[in-house]
């Protein structure tokens, strides 16, 4: 599986993880990618239908801070937070048309959450704002 480091480095919100740490960070990413290449398909569409919700939870939530045009009210980015949260937590999506999609094993969702929970924690423990790189 090959990333495209160079396209993701032209995305603004991106491109500071790329400074300083950026080999550190490209390498824990480069990791994580190994076991994926084992997941089931049926297991990995789902694990990616999450990713997709949380990324778009991310951009509602940097529209937010930015205040683009367009973007969510406060209320609203905050209710977007807390459904991808409870999503993570409660190991399943919950369909708006009805279904669930649920996450077997549920150590496949810790797994590959939890780098993006340490870049999270990294850049709020070096007092930048969440989701801005301590590089």
């Amino acid at each position: 599986m090959a990333v495209d480091w160079a396209a993701l480095e032209q995305i603004r919100e991106l491109a500071p993880w790329f400074g300083r740490e950026g080999a550190r960070f490209r390498q824990e990413i480069e990791h994580d990618l190994i076991p994926l290449q084992a997941i089931g398909p049926q297991d990995l569409e789902n694990l990616a239908l999450l990713r997709v919700l949380e990324v778009t939870n991310g951009c509602d939530q940097w529209g937010f801070r930015r205040q683009d045009p367009g973007c969510l009210s406060a209320d609203q980015a905050r209710d977007c937070m807390r459904q991808v949260i409870g999503f993570i937590k409660d190991k399943r999506l919950v369909l708006p048309r009805g279904g669930t999609v649920g996450f077997s094993p549920a150590r496949l969702l810790r797994r590959f959450h939890g780098p993006v929970h340490r870049l999270w924690s990294r850049a709020i423990e070096g007092g930048h704002g969440l989701g801005e790189p301590g590089v």
